[in-house]
């Protein structure tokens, strides 16, 4: 047995193998595989064993059970300019291997990226105190990530908002608004106050003018009477004296 003889023997076997371990494929349960030939896409593939020619066929498989993202904390200012620390998760499954596969580049990263994008022009569009019923905001969140992402082969399950925290700032900013509603409720009551002296004030000037007038009227009706008075005295005193009024 010469070398070459050998080395063929040695070889075969090895080669055999090799081929053997590549020409079998396995896609897992939960997985669908997408079977390319030179790069192109011929079908998509169920779980189970798949054999395949070496070097001609490749297989990209992608998972199609529940997929979870969480967001981490984001801070997001909202309408009235109060910012808060959000984190929220996103829950999605595939439903077309070739589109998720395919039709986006990086599809978690893209359902992440999209995903912050949305949370932060909703909940920007909101005031404080129209952000506090958490589930209706859910599922605005929801629709929206579902019409941006219909076309990428995926169904979005589920996007919940878990931690909605003020900042600091925030915080301190709450804390004071209290204080500065009980100020203004006070302010509100003053003005009221001060309205109603003004209009108490208002209607004495209009009743000072006739209150005068009555007075003078007054004055002018008792003059006469006091001069009538005191001439008939002075008669009935004269008469009684024997004496003329006018001597």
């Amino acid at each position: 047995m010469d070398i070459a003889q050998l080395i063929g023997e040695v070889l075969t076997p090895l080669v055999g193998m090799f081929i053997g371990s590549k020409s079998f494929k396995f896609v897992r349960e939960g997985e669908r595989g997408a079977l390319l030939r030179f790069g192109k896409f011929r079908r998509i593939l169920e779980p189970g064993f798949v054999f395949v020619i070496p070097f001609m066929y490749e297989i990209d498989r992608i998972h199609v059970r529940q997929n979870t993202i969480g967001l981490g904390h984001q801070v997001i200012t909202l309408k009235d300019n109060l910012a808060f620390k959000v984190s929220s998760t996103v829950i999605y499954h595939v439903t077309e291997p070739y589109k998720a596969l395919y039709e986006i580049d990086g599809l978690h990263d893209s359902i992440e990226n999209v995903a912050l994008t949305v949370m932060r022009a909703s909940l920007s569009a909101y005031a404080f105190e129209d952000v506090r019923d958490l589930k209706k905001l859910n599922e605005e969140l929801v629709t929206v990530l579902r019409e941006r992402t219909k076309t990428w082969g995926i169904e979005i399950t589920s996007f919940e908002i878990n931690d909605f925290e003020p900042t600091a700032d925030t915080s301190r900013v709450m804390l004071a608004i209290p204080q500065v509603e009980k100020q203004i409720e006070g302010n509100k009551l003053l003005l009221k106050h001060l309205a109603e002296v003004t209009e108490e004030v208002r209607k004495m000037r209009d009743i000072s003018p006739l209150a005068t007038a009555l007075v003078m009227r007054g004055s002018n009706a008792v003059v006469p009477l006091a001069t009538e008075v005191t001439v008939s005295h002075v008669s009935e005193h004269h008469a009684t004296n024997g004496q003329s009024p006018h001597s």
